[in-house]
């Protein structure tokens, strides 16, 4: 009986004790199983944050390269606009361009070095009159003489006298300064051979090619700009010799190797004579005198006075820097933004061509490919 009772005891017991090994034993593996379904929950959650991040990297970065004028799905006109001058000023993209732009900083002080060699050079070209001549051939000889005629015209109506060669200057100058820095651009991304490009590859070879390219243009653009520099000063030398002989052989100024004055003293016409051949455009009184002034240095520099306006050659050798000045300015901050917004707009291309459609061809074009790919899936789901 007793035997019974303990088998029927341990019948009993066997199934409580499984059990409560079974509960003592659920804790630790719900545990471990919790433990790794969260950690394949936070790599799927990378993989998948990774996964994004490639494919805005692979939709923005082509953009950024070509000067996308629409960059982000979803962006208004204003948005769209504010990037593009953001990621492609030549001043302002220092600062603020996207984080994923593949023009970094050091091919943005290349852009930029060529934007102010142009400038230095298409001013002193300017300053030299090489526009006005022969050799410069005959479409921009007839852009000049529109210059001029358009600077009478405001002359009649307004009485404010400008000159030409300043006009000129800081018009169809500072608009080819903004369009040279458009092309250096374009030139140094390499759009074309990067992932989303016309051609559909990503080359690293051309796109080095493109950057060696860039930099042997805006090599040559400083090359040119030290070239007129240099002329533009031989030139000045050139007139203050021609015009001041007396000055510069150290001759007082009742000296009579200067005939044409008489004691350094020139009418209106002689004053206006002067002031033209060293470029100034100030207006000049009866008289004109001329003196051997003292710089820092000790040695005499030749000078004159016009009216109660002094002048020196050390003056009127880098008067062309405040036009360049101007001009540079003007081309950064007024003309690239104008041009930039233009092309943006799309109304050069009626919203319909390549470049020129700006903004609105952009979003045609990206319209027309969603709705090439949802017919896609739709007929691969039909199948």
């Amino acid at each position: 009986m007793s035997s019974s009772h303990t088998s029927k005891y341990s019948s009993r017991s066997t199934p409580q004790s499984m059990s409560s090994h079974q509960r003592s034993a659920h804790p630790s593996e719900k545990s471990s199983r919790s433990a790794d379904a969260f950690v394949q929950d936070i790599h799927s959650r990378l993989s998948r944050a990774e996964q994004d991040e490639r494919d805005i990297q692979k939709i923005l970065v082509p953009r950024l390269a070509k000067r996308a004028y629409h960059l982000e799905d979803g962006n208004t006109w204003g948005q769209d606009w504010l990037q593009y001058q953001k990621n492609t000023h030549p001043v302002f993209g220092f600062c603020f361009h996207h984080p994923l732009h593949p023009i970094r900083g050091p091919q943005r002080v290349i852009i930029l070095m060529g934007s102010v060699a142009f400038g230095l050079a298409i001013t002193n070209i300017v300053f030299l009159g090489l526009l006005n001549s022969a050799s410069a051939g005959k479409f921009v000889n007839s852009v000049y003489n529109i210059t001029g005629q358009v600077v009478d015209a405001q002359y009649r109506y307004t009485h404010v006298e400008l000159e030409t060669s300043m006009v000129f200057l800081w018009t169809v100058g500072s608009f080819l300064h903004s369009v040279f820095d458009m092309l250096i651009w374009y030139l140094s991304a390499c759009a074309c051979f990067r992932p989303g490009g016309i051609t559909g590859r990503n080359s690293t070879y051309c796109q080095n090619f493109a950057l060696y390219t860039a930099v042997l243009v805006v090599v040559g653009m400083v090359f040119v700009a030290t070239l007129v520099v240099v002329m533009r000063l031989n030139e000045d030398n050139e007139k203050w010799t021609q015009l001041l002989p007396w000055l510069d052989d150290g001759a007082d100024s009742n000296s009579t190797i200067f005939p044409n004055f008489t004691d350094a003293v020139m009418n209106t016409s002689q004053a206006d004579m002067f002031a033209e051949s060293i470029g100034t455009i100030e207006e000049v009184s009866n008289t004109t005198s001329f003196e051997n002034s003292t710089n820092a240095t000790g040695f005499n520099i030749p000078s004159f006075s016009i009216g109660d306006i002094f002048y020196s050659k050390e003056d009127t050798k880098y008067a062309f820097l405040v036009g360049y000045a101007v001009e540079l300015t003007i081309a950064l901050f007024l003309y690239y933004p104008l041009t930039s917004t233009m092309f943006f707009s799309g109304v050069l291309g009626c919203g319909r061509i390549p470049i020129l459609g700006g903004r609105p061809f952009e979003l045609r074009m990206l319209a027309m490919k969603n709705g090439r790919n949802q017919n896609d899936e739709s007929s691969g789901n039909n199948v």
